[in-house]
């Protein structure tokens, strides 16, 4: 489709509409840049994420199914 028939379409439409396009058209644009990110983005693995093994030291949570059952018990009677 050539320029002057995509301006012509785009020039038709109603204020909103035109809103609507360029919405869409910003849309695609963050779409591919998170594309971009994503494909030079390298893949970390689970036990190297930085929220593994935050609950460690802590002895009220050695056994996290007790320690859910309390906490329930405590809050909710």
């Amino acid at each position: 489709m050539s320029t002057e028939i995509l301006i012509n379409k785009f020039e038709a439409l109603t204020k909103m509409e035109k809103k609507e396009v360029l919405d869409f058209i910003e849309f695609l644009k963050s779409k591919n840049i998170l594309k971009k990110r994503h494909r030079w983005t390298s893949i970390t693995k689970l036990e190297d994420e930085k929220f593994i093994g935050i609950w460690q030291n802590r002895d009220d949570m050695k056994d996290s199914t007790d320690w859910v059952r309390n906490i329930r018990t405590k809050d909710w009677g």
